[in-house]
C-alpha cells in the first residue's frame, strides 16, 4: 500500500488530475481523494488544474462559436440567394404576394426568429396560415397560436373558434393573453389571434422578400409582365 502512495504522490506532484492518476494506477477517484486532499500542495494542484481546464473549455468555446457563427453566415448568405431566386420565381403567385402583403402590414418585424402575424380576421388568419405551409414550407406541427382576450371572455370558447374559422385545428396553442381595454362595451367577441412559426432562416427570408416587395410592386414593368395594363 505504501508503494501505491508513492507512486500517487509522484504522480500528483507532477501535476496529473485524478481521472489521469485513476487510468495509471486503477484506485479509485474516492480513495485518492482521501489520500490526497490533506495535503495542501495537492489542493493547489487541483486549482492550477481547474484554471487550466476552464481557460481550456473558455478556448473551446470562443473556437467553436467562431466556427458556428461562420457556418451560420455561410447559411444565412445561401438563405438570401435563395430568399431572391423565390422572389423572382413567386412574384406573380397569388398566395405569395397576399401572404407578404397581410404580413408588410400585419407581421411582427421586432424578434429575430417570430414568424407571426395578428388579426381579428379568421380568414386573415386562416390565409397566412395557408401561406406559411403552401409557400414557406413549414410543417403544421412547427405551426402556433395564441389569442389575446378581454377579461371577460372564455379562453376554451375562444380557442375552439378559432380553431374552427381559421383552420388551426390541430395547431398549438400558447397560453392566453390578457387584454386591458379602454371601452367597456367595444370589445372584440373572440379576442385576437396570432398564427406563425419560429425560424431564424424563415424570418431573414420573410424581411428580405418585404424589401423587394414595394420595390417589384410600384414599377409599371410588374403589371406589364403580368398582363394587366
Amino acid at each position: 500500500m505504501r508503494k501505491d502512495k508513492d507512486i500517487i504522490l509522484k504522480l500528483r506532484s507532477q501535476g496529473k488530475s485524478y481521472k489521469e492518476i485513476q487510468n495509471s494506477t486503477g484506485i479509485s477517484k474516492g480513495t485518492l481523494s482521501g489520500w490526497l486532499s490533506r495535503h495542501r500542495w495537492s489542493q493547489e494542484t487541483a486549482i492550477r488544474l481547474n484554471k487550466k481546464h476552464s481557460l481550456h473549455n473558455t478556448v473551446r468555446i470562443i473556437y467553436l462559436n467562431k466556427i458556428r457563427g461562420q457556418k451560420l453566415a455561410r447559411l444565412y448568405e445561401q438563405g438570401d440567394i435563395e430568399a431572391k431566386e423565390e422572389f423572382a420565381r413567386l412574384k406573380y403567385h397569388p398566395l405569395f404576394i397576399t401572404g407578404l402583403a397581410l404580413y408588410w402590414g400585419e407581421g411582427d418585424r421586432v424578434s429575430k426568429y417570430g414568424v407571426l402575424l395578428s388579426n381579428t380576421d379568421p380568414a386573415m388568419i386562416k390565409l397566412f396560415r395557408n401561406f406559411l405551409i403552401q409557400v414557406c414550407h413549414v410543417k403544421k406541427d412547427r405551426l402556433f397560436a395564441g389569442v389575446f382576450l378581454y377579461p371577460d371572455l372564455d379562453g376554451e370558447t375562444c380557442r375552439k373558434y378559432w380553431s374552427k374559422e381559421a383552420g388551426l385545428s390541430g395547431v398549438k396553442f400558447h397560453k392566453d393573453v390578457e387584454l386591458i381595454g379602454r371601452h367597456k362595451h367595444r370589445r372584440l367577441k373572440y379576442g385576437v389571434c396570432k398564427v406563425g412559426c419560429t425560424s431564424r432562416y424563415l424570418k431573414r427570408k420573410m424581411l428580405l422578400w418585404l424589401k423587394l416587395f414595394p420595390q417589384e410592386i410600384l414599377t409599371e414593368k410588374y403589371y406589364e409582365d403580368a398582363g394587366v395594363v
